[in-house]
């Protein structure tokens, strides 16, 4: 990767195509006025002063103040986080967002979007690796959101620069943040964690926790992905099989494959059905088993993996918790059931081509077999004792 180099003046930045970047200010009674030029190709490092000098004097003189119309990076957040909202995301992913963004007004808020230049993103990655609050992932998704939004800024203002800053400029490299183990869950942890989030997610968005919780349970029965169940269709469930066919397309899934699911899970999504048609849920139209209760549409994976976050620091649970947490969950407590692990790996859907040798001649029954042994210790706590009866789709 080619570095974007600075160079020796002031407001003279070498960009990776050996070009030179010019940014002249000046000071005048009617504020501080910027203007920027990128040089032509072959010019020298005494031509880009130069012509820094002459930009600066016809700003002081009145010249225009290039591009003055456009916004800030902190007007331009605010609006982006504004649209995330009309749109109908979730208002956990919104707030999420303008958490990440916020890591980047120090250095860019001030900033007119077309004024964003290397030495401005340095400072802002310097803040971030900075901040002993911020762990290694935290600091990748700060930085991505907002790469994300500078270079929508950009395009659509019409004033990105030639060389893409983002691919020259080295990403923050953070440190900080809580030593949170990522280990599987117990059965017991799973019971407390799901019952807290439910009731967290209620008090925001009423109604929201049932779907929520049936949501995680389902990924520890089956031990699903997160984008296979948030892009899961009815058609895709069989009540009477006790199943679920997950397509090729989907996420990491490479092959198709059938999850054998706990009748119990099965009972719960039949319930969840009626349910919604009950309600006349907004997103019955889509087929999704999880659509967005607001727009109906497929939801991304932010709002349950930050439900599934806050509820373990409620309850005190030193655990790196996200949705493939609850995959992890599934692969552990099947395997301490005593489950055959080619049985596990064809419930699973790990897609090596070593594994795929031991999926041959899996049937029906070794995979229910894994639903139910894995899913026992906390299906009682979770879901209750007894047998759930699977039913037909209303």
């Amino acid at each position: 990767m080619t570095r974007k180099k600075k160079g020796p003046a002031p407001g003279v930045t070498l960009l990776g195509d050996g070009r030179y970047e010019v940014l002249a200010t000046a000071r005048t009674s009617t504020g501080r006025r910027y203007a920027q030029e990128t040089m032509p190709v072959g010019s020298t490092l005494g031509q880009a002063i130069d012509r820094r000098a002459k930009l600066a004097a016809q700003l002081r003189a009145g010249g225009p103040d290039r591009r003055a119309d456009l916004p800030t990076f902190e007007v331009f957040s605010k609006a982006w986080i504004a649209r995330m909202a009309r749109e109908g995301y979730a208002r956990g992913t919104v707030e999420h967002n303008a958490y990440k963004l916020s890591w980047g007004l120090p250095a860019l808020g001030r900033l007119r979007v077309d004024l964003v230049t290397l030495a401005a993103l340095e400072r802002a990655r310097d803040e971030i690796e900075a901040a002993s609050t911020i762990s290694h992932r935290t600091g990748s998704e700060v930085w991505a959101t907002i790469r994300q939004v500078v270079r929508r800024a950009w395009v659509e203002h019409d004033c990105a620069p030639p060389v893409d800053l983002f691919n020259v400029i080295r990403p923050p490299r953070c440190r900080g943040g809580r030593s949170t183990d990522k280990r599987a869950l117990t059965a017991q942890e799973v019971a407390a964690i799901l019952d807290k989030a439910e009731a967290n997610v209620e008090q925001g968005n009423p109604g929201a926790g049932r779907q929520r919780r049936l949501e995680a349970e389902v990924i520890l029965a089956g031990g699903f992905r997160a984008g296979e169940i948030l892009s899961l269709t009815w058609d895709c469930f069989d009540a009477e099989r006790g199943t679920i066919s997950i397509r090729p397309t989907v996420e990491k899934t490479r092959r198709g494959r059938e999850v054998a699911l706990p009748r119990r899970i099965v009972a719960e999504l039949v319930s969840w059905r009626r349910e919604m048609i009950a309600a006349q849920h907004i997103g019955l139209g889509s087929g999704l088993v999880f659509p967005s209760p607001v727009t109906g549409r497929r939801r991304c994976g932010d709002g349950l993996r930050m439900a599934l976050k806050n509820a373990a620091r409620g309850v005190g649970v030193e655990v790196d918790v996200h949705v493939h947490t609850l995959r992890r969950t599934a692969n552990r407590l099947a395997m301490e059931a005593g489950v055959e692990r080619s049985d596990l790996r064809a419930q699973l859907g790990h897609t090596s081509a070593a594994m795929t040798d031991l999926y041959r001649g899996v049937r029906l029954t070794d995979k229910r077999a894994v639903a139910e042994a894995g899913s026992a210790g906390w299906l009682d706590l979770v879901v209750g004792p007894g047998e759930g009866e699977g039913g037909s789709t209303p």
